[in-house]
Order: structure tokens, then C-alpha cells, then sequence
């Protein structure tokens, strides 16, 4: 988790870049990794199932700005409804009611239930000190629904983990 100490991804999420966009050295499949991940959330999420969006959770933790949230405290916040990751993903009523300061008033279950077909923008790449992709983010969008999710991914010795979703972090 090197790679990431000195970005703040949650600012990133948060924020958004409008200039940050999949550049032409990245490498082409790069789109078709990260679609590939967010294919496989996707349809835990529509199916309400917990175990392949907890597979994509680093072994030890994950980054969410300048602190790490341990692997432990992310799959709890995950598993128990009323967290904010399991709101996001899977329970758009605790959503709406406990985090509608966020201006997130789908959960991804939700969104895919509105949505026949998603678009999977990859954008936020960031490059490690070594020059590897060490970050990148990914919007779904979709006809017709308003809103687009957000979730956030860093890479660590070739594997893609799961990092800050929405505006949540674990």
C-alpha cells in the first residue's frame, strides 16, 4: 500500500477531476480490467450478495485519505445494515435517510435495477512513484438515471483492491 500514502483518494472522489482521464500511455486493457471488476460488483450488488465485492477488500486495509481502515472494520461495515458501505451498496432507504448530506440517493443495487445497460467510465488515473498505475476511479453511467456511482480501485503488486466507493470508505 506504498503507492498510496501520498494521495488522498477520498478528496479525489469527492472532488472529481475533470481532467483526469485514461490516457493514451496507459495501458489498453486498462478499461477492460476495471470493467471486468465492476461487471462482477455490479451483479453482487443487483443479487444483494456481500462475498464478491468482499473479495476486491485489500488483506490488510484500505486507504481512505490519510488513514488506513482495517480489512476487519471494512467487511463489518460492509456485512451490517445501516453501514455506509452495505448503504451504498445495497440499501438505498438507510442511504437516503442517514447519508443524504452526501447527495447519493441511490444505492448501486438501486441503479442497476433502474438501468438496463451501464457505461463504464474509467477516469482518476494516478501513477505510482515507480510510474505504475497505482489508482484509478470508475463512474457507471447509465440512461435515463441520473445519478452515477463512483467506486475507486488501487493496484498493489498487480491486483487490483477495491478503494473508497461513493463517498465512503469503510
Amino acid at each position: 500500500m506504498t503507492h498510496l500514502t501520498s494521495w488522498c483518494m477520498a478528496a479525489v472522489v469527492a472532488f472529481g477531476c475533470s481532467a483526469c482521464r485514461v490516457e493514451a500511455r496507459d495501458p489498453p486493457r486498462l478499461k477492460d480490467e476495471i470493467t471486468t471488476i465492476v461487471r462482477t460488483i455490479e451483479a453482487a450488488a443487483r443479487k444483494g450478495e456481500v462475498a464478491p465485492i468482499a473479495a476486491l477488500v485489500h488483506p490488510v486495509a484500505m486507504q481512505c485519505a490519510d488513514d488506513l481502515i482495517s480489512r476487519a472494520d471494512v467487511l463489518a461495515n460492509l456485512e451490517k445494515r445501516g453501514g455506509n458501505l452495505n448503504a451504498f451498496f445495497f440499501d438505498g432507504d438507510t442511504l437516503r435517510r442517514e447519508y443524504k448530506s452526501l447527495d447519493v440517493n441511490l444505492s448501486l443495487r438501486e441503479f442497476e435495477q433502474r438501468s438496463s445497460h451501464t457505461d463504464v467510465e474509467v477516469f482518476e488515473v494516478v501513477r505510482g512513484s515507480d510510474g505504475e498505475l497505482a489508482t484509478c476511479c470508475a463512474r457507471l453511467n447509465a440512461e435515463g438515471v441520473a445519478f452515477a456511482p463512483v467506486m475507486c480501485f488501487f493496484r498493489e503488486k498487480g491486483t487490483w483492491f477495491l478503494g473508497p466507493v461513493g463517498r465512503f470508505c469503510g
